[in-house]
């Protein structure tokens, strides 16, 4: 994914835990964060709440590899992710959809 963002030019800095992504985001001015759902050491919905608390203007896309479920749908937006997408959408379209929350 990093290498296909960074064709399109988007500079692309990952975190392997939540921890280590708040850290980030305290440290860098990010454009937008794509952030896991299913997190080894913590509930993706959890990091999502925090950091939309501490970055409110922060757009936040939600990836997940479950599938469409509807409650995570409802509990992500309802914690102020902008975008939910599958970790099987190609590419090409997690593209767009970034580029529309970033354009909206």
């Amino acid at each position: 994914m990093r290498v296909y963002f960074n064709k399109h030019s988007f500079e692309v800095v990952t975190a392997r835990t939540g921890v280590e992504a708040k850290r980030l985001v305290e440290e860098v001015p990010f454009s937008l964060v794509i952030l896991d759902i299913m997190l080894a050491e913590s509930d993706g919905i959890a990091i999502l709440s925090e950091l939309k608390e501490a970055y409110p203007q922060l757009p936040i896309v939600i990836m997940t590899g479950i599938g469409f479920d509807e409650k995570l749908l409802s509990q992500a937006l309802l914690n102020g992710a902008a975008a939910y997408v599958s970790k099987t959408l190609p590419l090409d379209q997690l593209l767009i959809e970034i580029k529309r929350v970033l354009d909206h």
